[in-house]
């Protein structure tokens, strides 16, 4: 059972480091969003602004029809210029640079997020244009649905500023240094913390049971707080070999315990340590 969870946790934070995860979430809430609206409707909220904002309210279903239509081809040619516009960066980052580069690019949630800004403005928007009707009458248009969609256009439109200035600071080499340097910074910094604050010293491990890797492949990390659940439940500590970022061999040493570690406890560890075929 405890496989299971283990298996269930690295699954949630794998997904959430995929370079789909913001724009899903952000897709998913923008068609929440537009079936909410729709409820409004019927609630009578546009009939309100046509009474108190008629300026603002579009009172013709062709005309509704017409704006949400342009939007949503707008948005769809900006998404894929903003985005193209980003394989040529990262394809000339590749060249000029070195690939390493590329998955700190690709994994920016800045521009995760505005993607998913944009996909979901562009799935409001069509959920809200088939709810239309040409003929409908002047309250029962859903006016207030399109000045929202409307303004989520202009929000997209600034999204796309701040997306198009982002994406040239950091394909800039200084700016890049820039950013490594202070993400190792923090990460030293955040080290020596922790390492004052253990009062006591790691034992030497040359004597402990030495366990061997199952596959091969990059070491790319460690998911630290489910290792330290499995060392408290079976009072015992471990010695990780290598280092992060090397290519570690079957059957070659991977761990020592202090404590012989049974089948069930081992494949729970072994489940923590994660290994990629491609370098970091």
């Amino acid at each position: 059972m405890k496989n299971i969870y283990f298996k269930v946790v690295n699954i949630l934070k794998g997904v959430r480091n995929k370079i789909a995860f913001y724009p899903t979430a952000l897709a998913i809430f923008g068609i929440s969003f537009a079936f909410f609206m729709l409820y409004l409707e019927r609630t009578g909220i546009s009939q309100y602004f046509f009474e108190k904002l008629p300026v603002l309210m579009v009172d013709n279903g062709d005309t509704a029809l017409a704006i949400l239509g342009s939007l949503i081809t707008s948005l769809i040619s900006m998404m894929v210029f903003s985005f193209s516009m980003v394989m040529l960066l990262l394809s000339q980052a590749s060249n000029n640079y070195s690939p390493r580069l590329l998955p700190g690019l690709i994994s920016n949630k800045v521009h995760q997020i505005v993607l998913g800004i944009f996909l979901a403005t562009i799935l409001y928007l069509i959920f809200v244009l088939f709810s239309i009707e040409p003929a409908e009458e002047k309250y029962t248009i859903p006016g207030f649905s399109v000045l929202v969609g409307i303004l989520f256009t202009v929000a997209c439109i600034y999204s796309f500023i701040y997306f198009i200035h982002n994406i040239s600071q950091n394909i800039q080499i200084n700016n890049i240094l820039e950013q490594r340097y202070r993400e190792a910074r923090k990460r030293l910094k955040q080290w020596i913390k922790e390492e004052e604050e253990i009062n006591e010293e790691f034992p030497a491990d040359e004597e402990w049971y030495e366990y061997y890797a199952t596959n091969s492949g990059y070491f790319q990390h460690i998911s630290y707080s489910n290792l330290m659940v499995i060392c408290t439940e079976n009072k015992t500590r471990l010695s990780i070999l290598p280092v992060r970022g090397f290519f570690v061999l079957e059957d070659l040493p991977l761990f020592r315990s202090e404590k012989e570690l049974d089948e069930k406890t081992l494949s729970s560890i072994l489940s923590n340590l994660h290994f990629s075929r491609g370098s970091l």
